[in-house]
């Protein structure tokens, strides 16, 4: 049990710098992306290495073309998906440091990180045609052009996430048969 709570700590660890840096380097780049969003690289004395991140989308040209900052508006918001993301695993590994492996809390939060990985690639695929719909509803686009993509990775992600969401069901399902099971006489 003590290894278990070592390495529990050692992961909470990794997914704060983990958080950190995805959240930092988004914030980077939306801070320095300038009017094309095909691509942004940037070198600095601070930033000892160049560093590339690209926005290849039609949305994101749409944007540019009305003067908005792409990045914030598409890929902001994931953003905070990902946070969520790292919440739950950082919430996981909590109770997995306090020696609560099979806990109601533990396989809510396995199911939860499921669920949301199940999401993310949905939210991808739908989030920036609904944007481009929205602004061209709200006149700031005068026309707009919708793009539907779903990519292989983001079916691997749904497919982990159906696989998460399904082994805290059965962690839940094994914790209420443990606990009826204390209570048999």
């Amino acid at each position: 049990m003590e290894k278990i709570i070592k390495v529990s700590q050692f992961i909470r660890i990794l997914v704060i710098l983990a958080a950190v840096i995805h959240l930092g380097l988004g914030l980077l780049v939306a801070a320095n992306l300038d009017s094309d969003p095909s691509m942004l690289t940037m070198e600095t004395e601070s930033f000892p290495f160049k560093f590339s991140y690209s926005i290849d989308s039609s949305e994101a040209k749409q944007l540019a073309a009305v003067d908005m900052n792409a990045m914030i508006w598409l890929e902001l918001p994931t953003q905070f998906i990902y946070l969520a993301i790292y919440l739950f695993i950082y919430r996981l590994f909590s109770e997995y440091k306090q020696a609560r492996i099979f806990s109601v809390s533990a396989t809510s939060q396995l199911r939860n990180l499921g669920v949301i990985l199940i999401g993310l690639p949905l939210f991808g695929a739908l989030y920036p045609p609904l944007l481009i719909v929205s602004l061209k509803l709200m006149s700031v686009l005068e026309h707009g052009e919708i793009n539907l993509g779903f990519a292989a990775y983001d079916l691997g992600l749904v497919v982990l996430g159906i696989m998460l969401t399904v082994v805290g069901w059965i962690m839940g399902e094994a914790q209420k048969i443990n606990e009826e099971q204390e209570l048999t006489i």
